[in-house]
């Protein structure tokens, strides 16, 4: 039995709401807003677009990808930081019916290779400096590496005549659920898979959004990677409610609500960081003097630190829950604070219906058990792309997907997390397969095994923990530790390599010869201190 919550407090939708690509939001929003600012990139003086802007830049890069053999169904990887060529590129491929995949410029060339080889990819688009890295990770000499500077002076173009070209270009016809981009994210097991995600996976969670928030935005700040989702459902919300998206360069705690103060933000996405300590006190005291208080999404924000934040920030702030493979799933209406302080992640989301089954049995659990969360709905993941064995696993039938997450549901539709079914670690908002960072350790001539948990983290949620059993005769206490570490960040991005490393004459085991992850989590609890090797980042 599905579940949804019928007058839950969200905003009615009008009819074919999600029946819109992404370049239709587009068109739509240039007709409707041609010199209002869309995006700011505020901490580079002078680059700002106006949503007339984004559809003459990106038609114009899309001309020139096009001219290159792309087009529909043509895998296109941005291996970009926070700049403006990453919107632009995004709906540019978009337009083409093409498919964005995206890339963390971090990434070692291992895991480059790894991205690359899985989608074939012939077409790159990166900076300069990030082109030895992919020639590293096996850039074949037939793949197109587009430099972001020629992709600038592609999309600098503006003018009624440039407009009007674009106007009657003849462009592919693009459907809602055709694939428009592949998102590598950590699963369940093993090494990043590739989400197949559709133009409804952005217009379904920034409709949902602008029907459920008490006013439409004017200024948001997006600070988080454009080769997330967090940003590219941002500026799809910018496009429904003609709203300017502020692009920081990278996530920066310490400069945040300063941000949100001296730019006037009325919407933005809080860090769960935010909670645990005031960075910038006067920008606190500024936002609190605001006469409309902030409207703000949280993902995991502890419920008993909810009210002092908003507070502290003049902020309503509602908890949501969402990953990469379903988007938006739950949220706390806005107007509803009964909730605040709960923990409650909220109830099921319009386009969405949810389950709690019980792992063991497969049945649905009864209001208030805990079991495995599971989704529906439009715009979910259409498949993990070439990963036949795990599609069998996290898709059921009448369309629902496994999450691998840990919930319970009261009687009132309210959903609680209660955990992780997968062996994953969230540092930072990042998503880390234990499987790969052990790998990666193990691959090291002196380790002979090694487990992976996430331990505690205040400022990060998590932290990477390795737990190492070396080869006969090695001796831990001679330097092994930083060289151990220091090869695994040859394999790994940064964010990925383990903060802490603590030695083990051996593993604990499971019956069937697994390391026993629940053992090595009851060893750290108990643990008063940690008898661990730091490495500081």
């Amino acid at each position: 039995m599905s579940h949804i919550v019928p007058g839950s407090g969200f905003a009615p939708f009008a009819a074919g709401a999600i029946d819109r690509t992404l370049p239709e939001l587009l068109d739509a929003a240039a007709d409707r807003w041609p010199d209002s600012p869309a995006l700011n990139f505020f901490q580079t003086p002078g680059v700002r677009l106006t949503f007339g802007d984004l559809r003459v830049r990106s038609s114009r890069l899309a001309l020139a990808l096009r001219a290159f053999g792309v087009g529909r169904g043509t895998p296109v990887a941005v291996v970009l930081p926070n700049l403006p060529a990453f919107p632009l590129t995004w709906l540019a491929i978009a337009r083409l019916g093409a498919v964005m995949v995206p890339i963390n410029p971090s990434f070692t060339p291992d895991e480059l290779r790894f991205v690359i080889d899985d989608v074939s990819i012939e077409h790159v688009i990166a900076e300069p400096a990030i082109a030895p890295k992919l020639t590293a990770g096996g850039l074949g000499a037939t793949t197109h590496l587009f430099p972001v500077d020629t992709l600038t002076e592609i999309c600098s173009a503006t003018g009624d005549e440039a407009l009007l070209g674009i106007l009657q270009e003849p462009w592919p016809e693009v459907h809602p659920d055709d694939i428009v981009g592949i998102h590598y994210t950590s699963g369940t097991t093993g090494f990043p898979k590739g989400c197949a995600l559709t133009h409804r996976s952005w217009v379904v969670p920034a409709t949902v959004l602008a029907g459920a928030l008490p006013r439409w935005p004017r200024r948001m700040l997006s600070d988080a990677p454009w080769f997330y989702l967090d940003a590219p459902m941002e500026l799809a919300l910018a496009l429904i409610v003609g709203a300017e998206q502020y692009v920081a360069q990278k996530v920066s705690l310490s400069q945040f609500t300063g941000w949100l103060a001296d730019l006037e933000i009325d919407y933005c996405e809080l860090w769960e960081a935010l909670a645990d300590k005031t960075y910038d006190a006067e920008a606190e005291r500024r936002l609190r003097e605001r006469d409309l208080p902030l409207m703000a999404s949280t993902f995991g924000l502890p419920g008993d630190r909810q009210a002092g934040l908003e507070e502290r920030l003049n902020a309503v702030v509602r908890e949501m829950y969402g990953m990469t493979e379903v988007g938006l799933a739950t949220l706390v209406p806005f107007e509803d604070n009964s909730l605040v302080g709960s923990g409650s992640c909220g109830r099921a989301a319009p386009y969405r219906e949810t389950r709690i089954v019980d792992p063991e049995t497969g049945q649905e659990s009864p209001p208030d058990a805990v079991g495995e969360l599971w989704i529906r709905g439009p715009g979910l993941i259409v498949e993990y792309f070439n990963r036949p064995e795990v599609n069998a696993e996290c898709f059921q039938p009448g369309g629902w997907f496994k999450t691998g997450d840990l919930a319970r549901r009261d009687r009132f539709g309210n959903h609680f997390i209660a955990g992780r079914l997968k062996d994953m670690i969230r540092r930072s908002h990042e998503n880390i397969a234990a499987s790969e960072v052990e790998a990666a350790l193990a691959s090291h001539g002196a380790v002979a095994e090694a487990g992976v948990i996430g331990v505690p983290d205040a400022l990060r949620g998590e932290e990477v923990k390795a737990f190492v059993v070396l080869v006969d005769g090695v001796d831990p206490t001679d330097g092994t530790a930083a060289e151990v570490l220091d090869h695994a960040a040859l394999h790994l991005a940064p964010f990925k390599v383990p903060r802490y490393v603590e030695f083990l004459d051996a593993l604990p085991l499971t019956p069937s010869g697994k390391v026993a992850k629940r053992l090595l989590r009851d060893r750290e609890q108990s643990a008063r201190g940690y008898d661990r090797t730091r490495m500081e980042s």
